[in-house]
């Protein structure tokens, strides 16, 4: 019986052991997670902490690409999603009340709480009037939207 993976054919070939590496860390993640301490995943944790990465990864990565990109097209889409990268690692971090000594302990680790923090009525409004902004920067520029192929060839 041979498996086919017509998606992975498609895609570009110098990509495609990549891919499989990360389908195969996808399915190890499971196994991994049984045997990983338990305090890994707690809040300011080390997974937490590797979230929080990955987001201003990505942040960094959409900045880079409209720095580097002509002004239009993935430019422009990189200026769109920088603040919902900020809004994201700004959420997974609790606005900054991580930094804030815990306000006590718990079954799954220490409890932070963003109600304590002066700004936080503000954090909301930061939040839309970004997306405003990126909505703002799509219309202006007609950022393209992605299509989905109509047939596959």
């Amino acid at each position: 019986m041979t498996v086919s993976f017509a998606w992975l054919e498609r895609a570009d070939p110098h990509r495609v052991h990549l891919q499989r590496c990360l389908l195969l860390g996808v399915f190890l993640c499971y196994p991994l997670s049984r045997s990983i301490p338990l305090d890994w995943g707690w809040e300011n944790g080390i997974i937490e902490n590797a979230q929080v990465a990955v987001l201003l990864a990505g942040l960094a990565f959409a900045a880079i690409a409209w720095r580097r990109g002509p002004r239009g097209g993935a430019a422009m889409l990189g200026l769109c999603v920088m603040p919902v990268w900020f809004l994201l690692a700004s959420r997974e971090l609790s606005w900054g009340a991580v930094f804030l000594p815990p306000l006590g302990f718990g079954p799954e680790g220490p409890v932070y709480s963003s109600r304590v923090l002066a700004y936080r009525p503000l954090s909301e409004l930061v939040g839309y009037v970004a997306l405003l902004v990126a909505q703002g920067v799509v219309l202006r520029y007609r950022v393209p939207v992605p299509q989905r192929e109509r047939e596959l060839a």
